[in-house]
């Protein structure tokens, strides 16, 4: 699906979570969207590039 330009995609509904991940520049931001919503971020380069990998082996596989 796209949105404008951009492709989006969705995580099948089984494997939907309330939990939300950015990824920008060395930080790494996690939210969990519950009744009190919860967040924590990491500022470091290789935790930042391991997200990243991941999030692309996972566009890849979708």
């Amino acid at each position: 699906m796209y949105v404008g330009d951009e492709k989006v995609t969705s995580s099948p509904k089984a494997y939907q979570t309330p939990t939300v991940v950015w990824i920008f520049g060395n930080k790494v931001v996690n939210i969990l969207w519950t009744k009190t919503p919860i967040a924590f971020s990491i500022e470091n380069p290789e935790v930042a590039q391991s997200y990243r990998e991941y999030f692309e082996y996972l566009w890849k596989i979708k």
